[in-house]
Parts: structure tokens; sequence; C-alpha cells
């Protein structure tokens, strides 16, 4: 036997819906403010003593590099050229009087240079020493002085920004309805 199968599914409606708003966007008040404490800025430097007691030392026989190479550069150079003369003259002598019986050459030179240091002029010289170079440099006040800053302000505006947004609906078909059939033997079909 044959059955009838019917299905049938209803039209269903669907709604979209936004909802109208009203925003008013205000501009708060806000105060700034931006500070810097004044501030002297103000020291003193160190008073400076400056002392130069060169000069004086330099009368009493302590010299620095400079004026020992300038006083003492030329007298090696003439030194150097009488010792080598003075060494000459005592080999030649040596060499010519040195197998002579009777004498002793050896003797004879270191006396000679003994009596040549013995006899020499010596010179005292007597003078005034000079006073050291005294400077004092005082202590000043230095920096400026700064005042600070205070500043203050508002932030606001006089109107609102007011901004009004539509509502709206949307309505559309969320299930078509249909009807179906069809059929069966000896049989129903539950879901089809």
């Amino acid at each position: 036997m044959l059955r009838l199968n019917i299905r049938q599914s209803i039209t269903q409606i669907g709604m979209r819906t936004q909802l109208s708003t009203l925003s008013p966007r205000m501009i708060k008040p806000e105060a700034h403010t931006e500070y810097v404490a004044p501030r002297s800025n103000k020291g003193t430097t160190q008073g400076e003593l400056h002392i130069d007691s060169y000069p004086s030392r330099h009368s009493y026989g302590f010299t620095n590099h400079e004026d020992f190479a300038r006083q003492y550069g030329q007298q090696g150079k003439s030194d150097l050229t009488a010792a080598i003369r003075r060494h000459n003259s005592e080999a030649w002598a040596m060499i010519n009087n040195g197998a002579r019986p009777g004498t002793n050459q050896v003797k004879q030179q270191a006396l000679g240079r003994l009596d040549a240091e013995i006899n020499k002029k010596r010179y005292i010289v007597a003078q005034a020493i000079p006073n050291p170079q005294i400077s004092y440099t005082p202590s000043q006040v230095v920096g400026e002085t700064d005042p600070g800053k205070y500043d203050w302000s508002v932030q606001t505006d006089y109107k609102a920004d007011v901004q009004f947004n539509r509502g709206s609906v949307e309505t559309y078909i969320r299930q078509k309805g249909e009807v179906r059939q069809w059929v069966t033997e000896d049989r129903y079909d539950i879901y089809a």
C-alpha cells in the first residue's frame, strides 16, 4: 500500500534592529600647569694664589732642565774639546818622553794637573736674591639667576559636538515556507 508523506515548513521573517543613539561629545575642561622652581645658580670661584719662586731659587743654584741645558751645554762642549786636547798632549808627552831614564812622566802629569787646579783663580760673586713673584686672583661670583617658570592653561571648548545616529529596522526572510510531498510504500518516512 502506498503512503503519502507530507512535510511543510512555515515561512519565518527575521528583523535586524539598530537603536538610535545620541552621543554628546564634550571636551572636559583640563587645567595644565608647568612649574620650574627659581634657582640662584650662583657660586663663587676659589681665590688663586700664584707664587713663582723660580728666579730666587735659580739665583742660588736650583735650575730647571731648560736653564741647565742652556748653561751647561756650551760649557760641556768646551770642556770636551779641552779634555781631548789635554789627553792628546799627555799621550804625545808619554810617547816622546816616557821611555827616557830618570823621568816619571805619569807623576809629572799628575802634579801638573794638581798644580793647575790649585792655582785656579776663584771668584765669589755676591748678588741680591730676587724676591719670588706673588700674584693673587680674588674669588668671583659667577652664574646667572634663573627666575623659574609658572605657566597655567585651561583646555576646553565652548560647544559640544553632538552626534545623532539614526536607528534602523531591516526585515528579511529567514526561512522560506514550503510543502513537500512524496510517496513511500508500506511505511511513512519520519523525516525527509
